[in-house]
């Protein structure tokens, strides 16, 4: 998404984001098995093929 934008998206806008994005369906969740790079569980998302077109 940076790349199409142009420019660099801040963690907390991401963050805050990440819900509306996928009742909009333009996010989807792959799956809750990663890690980040602090240790913790994270789940890891994508763009949905909406969101590519966007």
């Amino acid at each position: 998404m940076e790349q199409r934008l142009g420019r660099r998206l801040a963690d907390s806008t991401v963050r805050s984001r990440l819900p509306e994005l996928v009742r909009k369906g333009l996010v989807l969740c792959v799956d809750r098995e990663g890690i980040s790079p602090s240790g913790h569980a994270c789940s890891r998302y994508r763009l949905s093929d909406v969101g590519m077109a966007v």
